[in-house]
């Protein structure tokens, strides 16, 4: 019912319940019938033409938290998924209270019961979001290790969103279809996810791994249909400089064949940038 209720409606936003986020939750669970080509299916079939109304999300007050033992039991499982639905398409993006600290929701919370959901009807205490408050000073000092790492994440992924102008206005190019039929080494069609956002001022190639044990020597074919749609010459020969989370840089030549060590849960925004020809 998307279409109905955006074009008939008239609603600016719903939430991407049916399709993305459940897709992707299977992902971030590692379920035997888990597979990328969910996403593939939702710009496809589902709300290609109204992405920009389509709000992403992993957490909202009717799910059940990340990080409690009835979803992931570990937030950080879920960064490819978080990274993918803020870098997808244009649509607006919606972090959750306290789940940039891992919220566990653990508890029976009266009305709202042992569940994995955060109480919205209680006067109740979130130790995770508390040890982030500190007693009114705000700094997260009685934040663990790991919840600071996962808050840096968050931080770095809304500075990432909001400065870049290919993710808030460019358009999108899935890299899927030459991917995922031989073209590409070792590159596991159905933990792999990569694609292109590109605007006139910055393209990206984002590289996606939701597998949360295997890592991978791969290659991603950037087609030279791709290169057109960037405005690009595909002959030419570009530096791919991750500038997310990695910091990695990769040389390519001219044939679009893109060569990059993918870690386990992993996410890759490499910007594209012609390489200069010494004189």
């Amino acid at each position: 019912q998307y279409h109905n209720y955006i074009l008939n409606g008239k609603f600016d936003y719903l939430y991407d319940k049916v399709g993305l986020y459940d897709g992707l939750r299977r992902l971030i669970e590692n379920r035997s019938e888990a597979t990328v080509e969910d996403i593939t299916r939702v710009w496809q079939h589902e709300s290609g033409d109204i992405s920009a109304h389509m709000l992403r999300f992993l957490e909202n007050h009717d799910e059940q938290r990340i990080a409690s033992r009835f979803f992931a039991n570990n937030p950080l499982l879920a960064i490819p998924a978080m990274a993918l639905s803020a870098t997808l398409h244009t649509g607006p993006l919606m972090i959750y209270f306290g789940q940039e600290v891992g919220v566990k929701a653990e508890g029976a919370e009266g009305f709202q019961g042992d569940d994995g959901r955060t109480t919205i009807f209680d006067f109740w205490g979130i130790p995770e979001f508390q040890a982030w408050v500190n007693d009114g000073k705000f700094d997260g000092a009685k934040l663990k290790n790991e919840q600071k790492q996962l808050r840096k994440f968050y931080e770095d992924l809304n500075k990432l969103v909001n400065s870049s102008d290919a993710i808030r206005f460019g358009g999108f190019y899935d890299l899927q279809y030459v991917n995922n039929n031989g073209q590409s080494t070792h590159y596991n069609g159905r933990k792999v996810y990569s694609y292109l956002r590109h605007s006139d001022k910055q393209k990206l190639l984002i590289v996606c791994n939701f597998d949360q044990t295997n890592g991978y020597e791969t290659t991603i074919k950037i087609p030279t249909e791709a290169f057109s749609a960037m405005k690009l010459d595909a002959n030419a020969t570009y530096q791919f400089t991750d500038i997310f989370m990695q910091k990695t840089k990769v040389n390519t030549v001219s044939n679009g064949i893109v060569p990059i060590h993918l870690a386990p849960n992993s996410v890759y925004v490499f910007e594209i940038k012609p390489v200069s020809k010494k004189k």
